[in-house]
């Protein structure tokens, strides 16, 4: 749970701990990604959906396992308070019109995630162009401050 304040936290301050850490260690930037919704184990829901009749569709409120929010904004706080810091937010890249995390390609209905969580194929082509455009934007990125050491993905799909 999130307390009362980010600042005291124990996740954000631990999180902090770290990072300062690599303010030391790092000679430039540390680029990290902001947290998302974390995506449920889709090879259980398939499995319950079939057993109930049901389809998999690319927005199935049961395929969003928490909603992420709380450490969004501890890594926010992060990027306030860490010198050396690039957040990048991939959030947008997997949300319908509705606004909903999705975990299914909309038209192809092939997963984002594996197993493990991690990036399919699919999820790969969906982040490539937020990647490019990392690092595009290097250059800038490595003289940013708060609130320009945030890269967000703003476009639709």
């Amino acid at each position: 749970p999130l307390y009362l304040s980010v600042e005291q936290d124990p996740l954000y301050l631990s999180m902090m701990k770290r990072f300062r850490y690599f303010e030391q260690k790092v000679k430039k930037k540390v680029f990290m990604l902001q947290a998302f919704p974390r995506p449920a184990r889709l090879f259980e829901i398939e499995n319950e959906r079939k057993k109930k009749g049901l389809p998999m569709l690319p927005y199935m409120p049961e395929a969003v396992q928490g909603d992420g929010e709380p450490m969004r904004e501890r890594v926010r706080a992060i990027a306030k308070n860490c010198k050396k810091c690039v957040i990048f937010d991939i959030k947008a890249l997997f949300l319908n019109e509705a606004g909903n995390f999705t975990v299914l390609h909309p038209k192809t209905h092939l997963r984002y995630f594996d197993r493990a969580r991690h990036l399919t194929i699919v999820g790969r082509k969906l982040v490539e162009p937020m990647i490019i455009k990392l690092v595009a934007e290097i250059p800038r990125l490595m003289k940013a401050k708060y609130h320009d050491n945030i890269l967000e993905w703003n476009s639709t799909k």
